[in-house]
């Protein structure tokens, strides 16, 4: 993977403290003076709309780390910080398992990311160069195996058909804030893409109710049907087209999918989308996400076009159980990368099923990785908090939401009396008093310009005699 020059710097970002934990973002400290803006953008989004603290270290790691240091790491933030995930920004250590017998009964090795997520563990490197194995490659995992956090990485060097790292990287960036500041265009649609006829667990994720797609939002191309087939040429209409989710069931490796035909790196790299669309992808494949071959198919899924996440392997052999436990919590807004976490400490180490099968979900499934933001949720992202209002009592509305400018807040009031309208920033801090005044009982509209305001959440509060009332609002520019 491509290196720069070193450029040691630590960055002045607040943390946020919030209940639901604390996200790590750790970037390669040899780039972390030329992508600052956009870091601190991701800090200030996962703070703002995530509600988390969030642990930014941008001076200690790069490829050539220890990743045993690296794992101390954040086995301290874990205990000490509550640390439930992490996201590493460039090149960063990586780590590799060896199996003497895969599923197939040969030799295999290949980055294993389990390691950053198991942090009470112990990994064992037993087989030595001149055995079977290779000396430097894990063999062993012992000990309490559970995953304590979910890991993702966002790579910008190992993709060159897409430009340099850090074109690759800020484009990346850019998406990923449209997204999760609810300003992409994003269809509610869902696509099951695949060889039915080889891979019959398929089955079961069509028409899956625990994400809530409705049968008019969901396209299914399957190998046994002609006039819906799995073809390269519907692929690329599907990609074209955009979708929300994309699950694919193929025989594959690095560079493509054995569809009819073929469909390679190539055909991606070739293709122009023609929307707008964020891309979420979960290619039950193997090899396809194997992130130290420059461009990988996994790779240019979640960094290149439209995309922003893929789950894939790193190794041969994909899995399409555990479809159960991974869509409920994705259905639930739970982040791609808590859902992962849950199915590889419920399915994966599943330790209720005979042991050759967990022998086998561990050859098969080590290999798994997220390639993209992790935190990053299923659903479209909606900065508008609150319920239904109850009979009679006021309620207030935003709209646009979120807003470059200015936006208009209407409420109603069930009853006249002194009202007072004021927003404030997420420090508490009070940012504009729009309304002090008696009002009658009915609708009413103030405008709020944010023009002068930085981007981030805010919060408006409506106080009456006897309510208040809170909302939440977004200024993107």
């Amino acid at each position: 993977m491509k290196m720069v020059v070193r450029v040691l710097i630590a960055f002045m970002v607040p943390v946020f403290s919030f209940s639901q934990g604390k996200i790590g973002v750790i970037v390669n400290k040899d780039i972390a003076t030329a992508i600052q803006p956009k870091i601190q953008q991701y800090v200030a989004d996962l703070a703002a709309i995530e509600k988390v603290a969030v642990w930014l270290n941008n001076s200690d790691f790069n490829a050539l780390s220890s990743a045993s240091a690296l794992r101390d790491s954040l086995r301290h933030h874990y205990i000490n910080g509550n640390l439930t995930g992490v996201v590493f920004v460039g090149d960063l250590p990586i780590t590799y398992y060896e199996l003497r017998e895969d599923v197939h009964g040969i030799y295999s090795f290949f980055p294993c990311d389990v390691y950053f997520m198991d942090l009470n563990g112990v990994w064992l490197d037993t087989a030595t160069n001149g055995t079977w194995g290779v000396t430097g490659y894990f063999d062993q995992h012992v000990g309490n195996r559970t995953a304590e956090i979910w890991m993702s990485r966002i790579i910008g060097s190992n993709t060159p058909a897409l430009g340099n790292e850090l074109t690759v990287l800020n484009n990346y960036f850019d998406r990923l804030h449209l997204r999760m500041t609810g300003q992409d265009d994003l269809p509610r649609k869902m696509c099951i893409f695949g060889s039915d006829v080889e891979f019959p667990t398929m089955e079961s994720w069509i028409n899956d109710p625990l994400l809530g797609y409705k049968p008019d939002e969901m396209v299914v191309y399957r190998r046994s049907t002609p006039a819906m087939t799995d073809s390269q040429q519907n692929w690329i209409k599907v990609l074209q087209e955009g979708v929300e989710y994309s699950l694919v069931f193929e025989h594959s490796y690095e560079y493509g999918h054995s569809m009819n035909p073929f469909f390679s790196h190539h055909d991606y790299l070739s293709m122009t989308p023609q929307s707008n669309s964020r891309f979420y992808y979960l290619v039950a494949a193997c090899l396809v996400s194997r992130y130290t071959v420059p461009n990988s198919l996994g790779l240019l899924y979640a960094m290149g076009h439209q995309g922003l996440l893929a789950i894939g392997s790193t190794k041969e052999s994909g899995i399409g159980g555990g479809r159960e436990v991974f869509h409920k919590l994705l259905g639930q807004n739970h982040s791609f990368g808590a859902a992962h976490k849950e199915w590889h400490n419920q399915i994966v180490l599943d330790t209720t099923v005979p042991e050759h099968i967990q022998e086998y979900m561990l050859k098969a499934c080590y290999g798994f990785v997220i390639m993209g933001a992790g935190n990053l949720k299923l659903n479209k992202y909606n900065v508008i908090t609150g319920s239904d209002p109850e009979p009679g009592k006021q309620q207030v509305n935003v709209f646009p939401n979120p807003f470059s400018s200015s936006t208009s807040i209407s409420y109603t009031l069930a009853e006249p009396g002194n009202v007072v309208i004021s927003v404030y920033n997420l420090q508490g801090v009070l940012v504009s008093t729009l309304v002090n005044a008696n009002q009658l009982a009915g609708e009413h509209v103030v405008e709020f310009s944010g023009s002068d305001l930085p981007s981030g959440l805010y919060h408006v509060r409506l106080q009456s005699a006897n309510r208040i009332e809170t909302g939440k609002m977004m200024v993107a520019k």
